[in-house]
């Protein structure tokens, strides 16, 4: 997951959205035809923030594919409405059917993307799946478990294949050229997850 920090990068037009509409309701997230006129600006800066990466899955994602996605979500039973237009709770995901936003839907993660969300799990160096590292306690495992699989983050099969080739290169590079291995993980998709195979 990408280690997401919003910081104070807030997009103007949002700010100004949210002045200029005092009182925004769920429904407007959809249904406000102004605000569907900045959601292109607002997937943008996230996209830029996320240097071009699913928020969930690090697959590439270009600034015109996917969706916004609520970290917590807006709708269902776990509803935060009050963060429905927060730019802290946006985070730009791929729009894969049975991957990341879409697999999570309404849940709350147990994990979710921020400074350290990718501690307890690592690449599976055999077939490019996702795994908890070794030694955690049950609940720290569980937590885990329950991120990647609510994300469907070994669930694509395609997903899993990509990774492994990345691992691939990541090992041809730290075995011929061990002083490009920070410029490779930086240039590469999989930033984040592929830094887990350093520790």
């Amino acid at each position: 997951m990408v280690e997401l920090q919003h910081g104070n990068t807030e997009p103007p037009v949002l700010t100004v959205f949210k002045q200029q509409h005092p009182g925004l309701q769920v429904i407007d997230f959809n249904g406000n035809q102004q605000f569907q006129a900045i959601k292109y600006e607002i997937r943008s800066a996230l996209n830029l923030l996320q240097q071009g990466r699913c928020v969930y899955c690090e697959a590439w994602l270009s600034d015109e594919e996917g969706h916004i996605e609520h970290i917590v979500p807006k709708g269902g039973p776990n509803a935060q409405p009050t963060l429905c237009f927060e730019y802290t709770n946006f985070a730009h995901s791929c729009s894969t059917y049975n991957t990341c936003g879409h697999s999570k839907q309404a849940k709350v993660l147990p994990i979710p993307p921020g400074p350290g969300c990718n501690d307890h799990w690592t690449l599976s160096t055999e077939d490019g799946s996702i795994q908890p590292l070794t030694g955690l306690n049950r609940a720290q495992r569980h937590k885990v478990t329950q991120t990647r699989d609510m994300l469907g983050l070994n669930r694509h099969a395609e997903l899993v294949r990509d990774r492994k080739k990345w691992i691939e290169q990541f090992e041809v590079v730290a075995k011929a050229h061990p002083e490009a291995i920070d410029q490779f993980i930086g240039s590469a998709p999989y930033r984040y997850l592929l830094a887990t195979l350093l520790r």
